[in-house]
């Protein structure tokens, strides 16, 4: 199967709307060869978009192997469906070898003593090497068989959401499996084929299964069904994202109730601080590195926390135990904290004290600086606004938030029985001082302890699933057309 490369393929998903005739192609699963020079890589499924700006609809025509296959117009939301036969998959194929995902790191050296830390004094009995603070050393088995098994027998493909990187189809299972609790749809989340299969991408879909593996128990966290190389099935949401639901109020859609609100507040904590605690066996040894309202995605009454791809284990010296300066790249600039933008600005990484000094010579941890943009989710799914939204000076807002300043959260809802404490925990997780945030369990706690406090009845709070039971919310009808204003704030 000859691959093809497109130099005009997008690199914005909103550009759908202008171009005709974009070719995307999505590769489902790959074999054992992923890396090498084999052309026949699992199934190529080629995407023609034909949009019209007017109408705003879009049609496409797809194309498997030499087959052209029906192609039924859909909604904006899933614009369109394929169907597609199981001609050349080879139902027996065997399982890719288990991934072993286990990382030492040489860190750059950010100052001028050469020991690759920021505190300017020199380590002779360093030996240089970083090294997870938590147990990174992970085999993760693939399950290449059960992704096959998806497309052993024609299925209905409907093309749901799509990113720089990947496409999420749904998939139409009929019930294949007796324990499935009549689920008829599944999620699966592909590689663009134009990218290529780079380590990186398939790094990040290791991450992602070695996470989800690991927090399974966890409520306020997506499920993994199924990992082959660069594909992922996992359970179909489809109402939307907290990025979703405040567009839509945003534009005129309906809001969620203060009561909802605090809900969902606890939701986006809880799935944190599951990460927090839980990944690498040692508390607060992984990060996200990519929170934002997006990450958050409605399944079951519960916005659980999504996309561990671009994940880091955080480092510390192998002897003496320091924590290592690693940088983060991934979320938006300006939902990062303070002594993240630093780096962004003067690449030296320093803590900053309230006034603005610094306050430690000590590399700062990353799972501080995620609080704080845990804090920021927590603004734009509590306010509907972005960074300064009606504030002077939002040009320079970057140098603002390392200077100390915030962003004002209306009175209305300090003064509100059930946000009031949401206020409360964004103003802490907004401290300029790392070491003064609290952790993503003590945020959880306090949202949970005010919840309890202002309806729930104490003699419940023991059942968990009865917690759980009550913490689920009905999202309201999302609006899906409206202006997207989000870029403008970063």
């Amino acid at each position: 199967m000859k691959k093809v490369y497109w130099n005009t393929l997008l690199y914005s998903a909103a550009a759908l709307l202008y171009l005709r005739n974009v070719k995307w192609t999505l590769l489902l699963s790959i074999p054992n060869t992923f890396l090498g020079d084999n052309d026949d890589i699992g199934i190529q499924v080629t995407v023609n978009f034909t949009t019209s700006t007017n109408s705003k609809s879009r049609h496409c025509r797809v194309v498997y192997l030499t087959e052209d296959l029906k192609v039924v117009p859909r909604s904006r939301r899933s614009p369109l469906i394929v169907t597609i036969s199981s001609k050349n998959l080879d139902n027996d194929s065997q399982s890719m070898p288990p991934y072993n995902f286990s990382h030492s790191h040489k860190v750059p050296d950010d100052d001028e003593d050469g020991d690759d830390d920021d505190d300017d004094e020199d380590d002779d009995n360093e030996d240089g090497k970083c090294v997870p603070i938590g147990n990174s050393s992970k085999t993760i088995r693939s399950s290449c068989n059960v992704v096959h098994e998806a497309f052993s027998a024609p299925r209905q493909l409907y093309f749901t959401d799509w990113g720089t990187v990947s496409l999420v189809m749904e998939v139409e299972m009929d019930n294949i499996d007796e324990d499935s609790n009549n689920m008829t749809s599944i999620a699966m989340k592909g590689s663009l084929f134009h990218l290529g299969i780079t380590e990186d991408e398939l790094e990040g879909r290791k991450m992602d299964a070695i996470v989800q593996e690991q927090l399974t128990s966890s409520p306020f966290v997506m499920d993994i069904y199924g990992l082959c190389g660069t594909s992922i099935l996992a359970p179909l949401a489809t109402d939307g994202s907290l990025y979703d639901y405040v567009f839509s109020v945003r534009n005129g859609g309906a809001e969620l109730s203060p009561h909802q609100k605090l809900k969902v507040a606890i939701h986006m904590a809880e799935g944190l601080a599951a990460v927090h605690d839980s990944v690498g066996q040692k508390p607060h040894s992984f990060v996200h590195n990519d929170l934002d309202v997006s990450q958050f995605i409605f399944f079951n009454g519960i916005f659980k926390f999504n996309d561990f791809n671009h994940g880091q284990f955080l480092l510390h010296r192998r002897e003496s135990r320091r924590l290592c300066f690693r940088p983060s790249h991934m979320a938006p600039a300006a939902f990062r904290a303070p002594e993240d933008l630093q780096y962004i600005f003067t690449h030296n990484y320093r803590r900053f004290a309230p006034n603005g000094t610094s306050a430690t010579s000590k590399p700062f941890s990353l799972a501080k600086a995620e609080i704080y943009t845990l804090g920021m989710a927590h603004y734009h799914m509590l306010t509907n606004r972005w960074m300064w939204e009606g504030q002077p000076g939002r040009k320079n807002s970057m140098r603002r938030l390392m200077a100390g300043e915030r962003p004002q959260i209306p009175q209305q809802y300090s003064d509100d029985v059930y946000t009031s404490a949401i206020v409360k925990v964004i103003l802490q997780c907004w401290n300029h001082n790392p070491n003064e945030r609290p952790t993503a369990r003590q945020v959880a706690e306090t949202l949970k302890a005010h919840f309890v406090q202002t309806g729930m009845r104490k003699n419940d709070t023991a059942d968990k699933m009865l917690l759980l039971d009550q913490l689920r919310i009905t999202m309201p009808p999302l609006v899906s057309d409206g202006i997207d204003d989000f870029d403008d704030y970063l």
